[in-house]
């Protein structure tokens, strides 16, 4: 069996979840129920959603809310335009955000280096922009949890998942 684009997307963000759940724990020392960590987090009545939103619990100590998107096998050009409606104008009625976390793969991508600029220029200057390739999730896993993978792929997801839980 082989894992759909949407498939390793959906582990992807899941992933990228126990990893902020847990390097918050480890860094910051709070308990898991300070953090909430939200799927689908409309920036608009209606939409656009967020693939991830991350803030601290009303009356928690935590980190200041930030914004994770999983843009694993989209095209530059659909991936630019997403980022752009969810992320191009400030968004009344949120907590502050201050950062966005972009979660993508680079290695097939003709010009990595002029995207990572398109998408900054897409982003409100009021977002700080990371990017969260293959090879700085690899890292984290090993980090956190101590499970070295050469790849994010089928044959080592059930280890990292396994290691997480």
């Amino acid at each position: 069996m082989s894992l759909t684009t949407q498939e390793l997307r959906l582990f992807l963000e899941e992933l990228c979840c126990d990893l902020c759940r847990f390097r918050h724990m480890q860094d910051e020392h709070l308990p898991p129920e300070a953090l909430r960590i939200e799927r689908e987090y409309a920036l608009a009545t209606g939409g656009p959603y967020a693939d991830v939103h991350v803030s601290p619990l009303p009356g928690c100590a935590g980190p200041t809310p930030y914004f994770i998107e999983i843009k694993f096998g989209v095209a530059d050009d659909e991936l630019l335009g997403r980022l752009r409606l969810k992320y191009g104008r400030s968004l009344p009625g949120h907590p502050p955000a201050n950062r966005l976390i972009v979660v993508l793969d680079l290695q097939n991508r003709s010009d990595a280096p002029g995207l990572l600029r398109a998408i900054r220029e897409a982003v409100v200057p009021s977002l700080s922009v990371e990017f969260w390739d293959e090879s700085r999730l690899l890292a984290e896993v090993k980090s956190l949890f101590g499970v070295h993978a050469p790849a994010i792929d089928e044959a080592h997801l059930l280890d990292m998942r396994d290691a997480i839980q």
